[in-house]
């Protein structure tokens, strides 16, 4: 009996000892789990975020755009500060309802907006990332084609040029100048395409920059109108009414200002990348 229990108690002990064994790596592995965990999701985001991996093409852009352009004035009109004292004195005791359906409408088309000024930033990128890499090539192709010629130049310079003769009686290292003419003429030819490329990419530039400030001044009143849409004013008569213009300003900027500006910088963006998409152009201008 005393042999018994002295083997249970051993056992015992030593599923103790394991057990706190796994716990002690288990609470060692958590810091890595978590790291590795950050690491997945950093990387995830990042590759999601870079335009090789989530291209945009401008066939896509009107594909996804959504309509916000027909009722740009009346949303702007419902986010006019004179505009709320008004609706209180017109609908009366409907009037808190009435606040809550234009929360609901204003926090719509602001998601719209949110979506349609994202779909230009992803094409923008997208064409930002192949300009970059055309621009690289090119400048590569000149550095090569100024290294080339400047090979010809001191060849048709140096002292023993034309000297050297071959088997047949031609000589061997005689630069003839339609070789330096033809270097000429391809490192202008190449100088002239990065020009154009740069001035593309630097419009590029400038509508991203217009694109980002837009986007990030929806973000804010996007997720104030998402709050207020979830509180029932109608109901909650205790509850102040929320006012509606602060969903139309956002860090000094004004919204519906700022979102007409990227539309129009896009539909001259267009323009100059792809002057034959007028239907795309189209599509762009009625439904944002």
């Amino acid at each position: 009996m005393i042999a018994i229990d002295y083997f249970q108690d051993v056992i015992f002990v030593r599923v103790t000892c394991c057990q706190m064994l796994e716990l002690r790596i288990l609470k060692d592995m958590i810091p890595a789990v978590v790291a590795l965990f950050i690491l997945i999701v950093g990387v995830t985001f990042a590759l999601s975020r870079h335009p090789g991996f989530r291209g945009r093409s401008i066939e896509e852009v009107g594909q996804f755009i959504l309509q916000v352009g027909e009722y740009l004035e009346d949303v702007e009109a419902n986010l006019d500060p004179k505009r709320q004292p008004v609706l209180a004195l017109e609908r009366g005791a409907a009037y808190r309802g009435e606040v809550a359906r234009l929360v609901r409408s204003s926090r719509e088309f602001l998601r719209r907006m949110r979506i349609n000024v994202n779909v230009l930033l992803e094409f923008a990128e997208t064409e930002r990332h192949e300009f970059n890499k055309a621009r690289h090539a090119a400048i590569w192709s000149i550095a090569v084609a100024k290294s080339g010629h400047a090979r010809l130049s001191r060849l048709e310079r140096s002292p023993g040029h034309g000297i050297n003769m071959s088997a047949g009686g031609e000589n061997e290292d005689r630069v003839h100048p339609q070789q330096i003419a033809d270097q000429e003429k391809y490192i202008q030819q190449e100088s002239a395409h990065l020009a154009t490329l740069e001035e593309r990419f630097q419009a590029i530039e400038r509508f991203i920059s217009v694109a980002n400030r837009c986007y990030m001044a929806l973000w804010f009143p996007l997720v104030r109108a998402s709050m207020w849409n979830m509180v029932p004013f109608a109901k909650l008569r205790f509850l102040p009414l929320p006012a509606l213009a602060n969903l139309g300003h956002s860090k000094g900027v004004y919204v519906p200002k700022a979102y007409r500006e990227t539309k129009e910088a896009a539909l001259a963006l267009i323009a100059l990348l792809y002057p034959a998409a007028e239907e795309i152009r189209n599509e762009i201008q009625s439904q944002m």
